[in-house]
Parts: C-alpha cells; structure tokens; sequence
C-alpha cells in the first residue's frame, strides 16, 4: 500500500534511482576489486602495490595472488606472474582460470618442457577445455613435437570453434 501511494507521487521512481547510484558510486571491495578499477584507469603501478601490501599484511588467497599473477601477465612480466598464478592455482586447484594462465605465462616465458609437465600433471581436470589443448599444442610446438601440436590445436578447435 505504501509503495503505490509512492508510486502515485512519482517518489518511487526517484528512490530507485537513487538505490541504483548509491551502489553504482560505492567503491570496488577487497584488494583485487580495487587493483582490477586501478588498472582500468591506467594506474597499473598502483594496482600492483595494493596487491602486494594485501600479500604482505597476509591476505594469501588465490583471488589476490591471481589478480597479482594475471596483472604482471597482462604487463608482459611472465616470469613474475608464474609464482604468483602458481600459489592461486595451488590455493584453489579446481579453478582453470588459474592454472591455465600459469600455463601460459610458463610458455610465454619460453619453458616449454616446464609448461608440458604442469599441463600434463593437470590434463584430468581440465583437458577437456579448449584454452588448455591450444597451450598444450603451443607446449608441444616449442619442444619440437609438431604432430602432437597439431593434435592439441585440432582439439582446441574442437571444442571451442
């Protein structure tokens, strides 16, 4: 009955608004919500340093270190991302997000044999996953076993077309 009679007078649609800008206007939660606004608006360096002060006041989840992990990949820092990526996998093993771009950033860094073992040690759980058969077949390029490569990125097509 409430909510008619302020429909009637127009306030409803105002008070929605309003709820809609408050949440809008609130600032992102949490240190890799914030570093994600910080790089968006071009302030990388700023985003690294408030994820490494969440690391260092002992925020060890995989959410923060991926997010370091995943930054430093998108900066085109590897071998920085592959300890970061590599203790979000181990912290939350069932996401592919992950592992998969642990993977890539291994590969990316050169180290194919290093890339091959950890995608092997982790086929049973995301094998099926059209992102790990293409860095399989990039695994299997950069160790000179093209028939395999070719086999990887033919399932990578596969899966994902």
């Amino acid at each position: 009955m409430m909510t008619v009679k302020l429909a009637g007078l127009g306030l409803f649609a105002v008070c929605s608004v309003y709820a809609q800008f408050s949440v809008d206007s609130l600032p992102p939660h949490g240190p890799a919500a914030k570093a994600r606004a910080l790089e968006r608006a071009g302030r990388v360096a700023d985003a690294e340093s408030i994820l490494r002060n969440a690391l260092s006041a002992g925020n060890d989840s995989a959410e923060v270190h991926g997010a370091l992990g995943l930054l430093l990949y998108r900066m085109g820092r590897f071998r920085d991302a592959v300890p970061e990526l590599g203790r979000a996998a181990q912290l939350a093993p069932e996401s592919p997000e992950y592992s998969l771009k642990l993977a890539a950033a291994i590969l990316a860094d050169h180290r194919y044999s290093v890339a091959l073992d950890f995608l092997n040690a982790v086929a049973g759980r995301f094998g099926t996953i059209a992102e790990y058969q293409y860095n399989l077949g990039l695994a299997y390029y950069g160790t000179r076993r093209y028939e395999n490569a070719i086999a990887a990125f033919g399932k990578a097509i596969a899966l994902d077309p």
